[in-house]
């Protein structure tokens, strides 16, 4: 997701710069709608105009590369476009500088949201290991299981317990999404590493049987 957002938010920059780069040097210049483009089939058809201007005592055609569901122009229409030598435009805000700008916080979004997430992952997986480093270890076996509120493609996630070896204290996992054997967590009995300044901050050790380790929060 993060790198996804990353390269979304690289390329969509890219092309802000660039656009930015033709409007901050360009000059007004009145062309005339000469021709309107059609762009697909009959059942979605889009458009773009065919514009013609003189720059430079030159005659040129400007075409958007983007089109509209709508015809927005007719033949012999003015408009005022914004002409640079790095490349010319349609004056205001139009289609394309829209759609950039919904790329930009599109990639702003799922960069920030993955980071989130990695920070998260990696603090985790930190305080799973300072856990299995200095907490107290102790033994726990499987007593129950109960299906928690949290639902994830139709399927509810289910709560793990279990009790610590010769004490009433009793364990509990996060909600857990993956098939597991009730038989095969029965036989056996499992490391629960508690911190020794807050009881109530533990790992229990699934990952051989799970994967990723969950922390009890």
């Amino acid at each position: 997701m993060m790198a996804f957002g990353f390269v979304v938010l690289v390329v969509s920059g890219y092309f802000s710069v660039k656009e930015y780069q033709i409007l901050s040097t360009a000059v007004d210049v009145q062309g005339v709608v000469t021709n309107i483009i059609t762009v697909g089939s009959s059942e979605d058809i889009t458009y773009k105009p065919e514009i013609a201007y003189q720059h430079n005592n030159l005659n040129q055609i400007y075409t958007p590369n983007y089109s509209n569901s709508r015809n927005n122009y007719i033949i012999g229409d003015s408009v005022t476009l914004s002409v640079s030598e790095k490349g010319t435009r349609i004056k205001g805000i139009n289609q394309g500088l829209i759609a950039l700008g919904i790329s930009v916080i599109i990639g702003l979004f799922f960069f920030v949201i993955g980071f989130k997430w990695l920070r998260r992952h990696k603090r985790d997986f930190d305080e799973v290991a300072r856990l299995k480093r200095y907490g107290t270890r102790v033994q726990a076996r499987f007593i129950k299981q109960e299906n928690s509120n949290l639902i994830i493609n139709d399927q509810p996630g289910v709560i793990l317990f279990f009790q610590e070896e010769d004490s009433n204290r009793i364990f509990h996992t996060k909600p857990i999404y993956s098939e597991f054997s009730i038989k095969w967590l029965e036989e056996h009995s499992f490391d629960v590493y508690v911190d020794p300044r807050k009881s109530l901050k533990y790992f229990i050790d699934l990952e051989k049987h799970f994967g990723h380790p969950q922390l009890h929060r």
